[in-house]
């Protein structure tokens, strides 16, 4: 009987707010406090100088990649990584990131994971559901740090389940995904000077047609486990961490994950046969190494690119972008992406393309990739896609100056050798990474033709000393 109810103490999880208290008072103090300094600075009139962007952007990070910095590029590749696994995969993946424990708390690639945080806050487009989503998220944080500091992630993970949003504008203006409506359940693990985050992606209902169920589950778990406080709406569940004894979850999320599922009767969150966690997480991790091709495809163009960002948000989008049309291409060939993740007018392009392989037609199936690409909606985290919905001013942070949407700057193809280029009609120099053509207040210097030109004289040579 004794070893019966050691075992049962040893499985009860806690909550910062609760066994903590003055270390989670302390991480809203500090959310407060950022959160004030940000209105400050939007209200406070300053004189206009140029923009000293936060080190922990994509943008700085790709700036910096460009001029050789190898931690920087390891960054980029790693939001790359990260986005391209989280558009293919909507549901019944998981993925990994590695950080560094130090004095100043977590940090990847020598940046703060709650400068990280910050900058959703800081340069992105959020409504008034999406804010108080990212300030808990960034509250979460500061509350990582405090318990890192106490000593308590030594002993405990932290556990933090992010449910899709229920209010409908927000999901249709975000594009998230609602054929799923995936929750993200996060689990941060310390030992010693290295910290893993891994999140896997669960399915808030058992089919596209089912009601949710992520939300009682949830709950149902954690009352399991000891919590009968968990909030009852999306925003207070995402700022509900949850600490689980290190010994009872050996493999990590999949553990929880497992949990989850035998109280739904699900796999993944999804009617779907029960399969070994452990063999199938590896299976998610593996899978995605497939796609380092893609990988650094894109990470190659978006660090060509660097010099022509202006803001943090524009690289952001153009990491979208290119992420949505490599993923597409992809899809054509590999039959493991489910080409819904696209939107229906894509997945039909897609399924039309995968039948053209399938008799042969080339041709035909790269004309329906290209349909695919233009129709295509898709996208890893949350990013305001609504152009024609303009948010209310006051749920923006304006501070990046994107306050009336997305970037005024349009892509286009470059003329001279078919390269994605910016095209503002206001730049007195206008530039193509690839050829280098440029357009200099109405003069044009066609440049050197670019890849595409090189990969046609490479072959052209190639078949000549075959000839010979």
């Amino acid at each position: 009987m004794a070893a019966a109810a050691t075992q049962e103490q040893t499985d009860i999880w806690l909550t910062p707010e609760l066994a903590f208290p003055e270390l989670y008072q302390n991480a809203e103090i500090r959310t407060a406090q950022y959160l004030g300094s940000m209105v400050m600075q939007n209200e406070v009139i300053i004189e206009p100088v140029e923009r000293d962007y936060s080190q922990s952007t994509l943008l700085a990070a790709l700036q910096t990649a460009s001029l050789g910095d190898e931690s920087s590029l390891r960054m980029v590749k790693t939001n790359v990584s990260t986005d391209v696994a989280e558009r293919l995969f909507k549901v019944a993946s998981q993925t990994r990131v590695e950080l560094e424990v130090t004095s100043q708390g977590f940090t990847q690639e020598g940046r703060k994971l709650t400068d990280v945080l910050t900058n959703t806050l800081q340069h992105t487009i959020l409504n008034a559901e999406m804010h108080g989503r990212t300030a808990g998220q960034l509250k979460n944080g500061f509350v990582f740090e405090e318990l890192l500091r106490a000593g308590v992630l030594d002993t405990h993970d932290a556990l933090v389940c992010e449910p899709c949003p229920t209010d409908e504008k927000t999901r249709k203006d975000y594009n998230f995904f609602t054929d799923t409506d995936s929750m993200s359940m996060q689990l941060l693990r310390v030992d010693g000077d290295e910290a893993v985050l891994e999140t896997a992606l669960v399915a808030g209902k058992k089919t596209p047609q089912s009601p949710r169920h992520d939300m009682e589950t949830i709950q149902a778990l954690a009352s399991q486990k000891g919590l009968d406080l968990i909030p009852a709406d999306v925003n207070g569940t995402v700022q509900y961490i949850m600490l689980i004894p290190k010994q009872t979850v050996p493999n990590f999320v999949e553990d929880v994950v497992a949990e989850y599922d035998q109280i739904a009767g699900t796999f993944y969150g999804q009617a779907k046969p029960r399969r070994d966690y452990n063999q199938y997480a590896d299976e998610c991790y593996q899978r995605n190494q497939s796609f380092n091709d893609v990988v650094e495809q894109i990470t190659t163009q978006l660090v060509a690119e660097a010099h022509i960002f202006e803001t943090p948000l524009e690289a952001i989008e153009r990491l979208d972008n290119l992420s949505e049309r490599y993923c597409v291409k992809r899809a054509q060939n590999d039959h493991r992406i489910d080409a819904i993740v696209f939107g229906p007018q894509a997945a039909a392009f897609i399924d039309q393309a995968r039948l053209f392989i399938e008799q042969g037609d080339e041709v035909k199936a790269s004309q329906s990739i290209v349909q695919a690409q233009k129709t295509a909606v898709s996208g890893s985290c949350p990013l305001f896609k609504n152009s024609s919905v303009s948010p209310d001013d006051s749920t923006i942070d304006n501070s990046s100056d994107n306050s009336e949407g997305k970037s005024k700057l349009k892509w286009m193809s470059c003329p001279h050798c078919d390269a994605r280029v910016f095209a503002d009609p206001c730049a007195s120099v206008l530039k193509c990474w690839d050829c280098k053509a440029k357009v200099v207040n109405g003069i044009t210097f066609k440049g050197d033709g670019g890849s595409k030109q090189r990969k046609a004289e490479k072959s052209k040579a190639k078949a000549q000393l075959t000839t010979v």
